[in-house]
């Protein structure tokens, strides 16, 4: 069954990834709140999350940071089978400009922004963010913390 899904074509995960990010933006225009708002809310939202579960791994009980490392798991692994990140494809649509949370680290490691980037940066980052994560459960479980 996960095989048969994670070897859909591309243009299948295309419709799948379209399909999602419109059905949100439908949920979002029956809220009545400004479209630009919303986009600005989830960016913020989006980009704070991971600094947020660092802070859950740091110093939540064990069980509740193997949940938070799994959920990230997720985000990671649909970002990979979307070739991109469906909050982002939210964004765009809900903000019309073409600002990612990514864009930053590219320019400080003064290099162009286009998707490839993007795509490329992203994966680097999540797993330095991994890696950490990965280390910081790794003493905090040795040291019974």
């Amino acid at each position: 069954m996960l095989y048969k899904i994670l070897s859909q074509d591309e243009n299948t995960r295309k419709k799948l990834s379209n399909y999602i990010v419109n059905y949100c933006f439908n949920g979002v225009q029956k809220l009545g709140l400004p479209k630009e708002l919303v986009g600005f809310m989830l960016k913020v939202f989006h980009f704070n999350i991971p600094f947020y579960c660092l802070v859950l791994i740091l110093f939540s009980p064990i069980r509740v940071s193997l949940v938070c490392v799994s959920l990230l798991i997720f985000a990671v692994i649909n970002f990979i089978y979307f070739k991109g990140c469906i909050l982002s494809k939210i964004e765009y649509k809900l903000c019309k400009n073409d600002i990612n949370i990514i864009d930053p680290f590219i320019l400080l490691c003064r290099d162009k922004i286009n998707n490839e980037k993007r795509y490329k940066y992203t994966l680097y980052l999540a797993a330095s963010y991994f890696i950490t994560a990965a280390l910081i459960l790794y003493i905090r479980y040795r040291n019974n913390l």
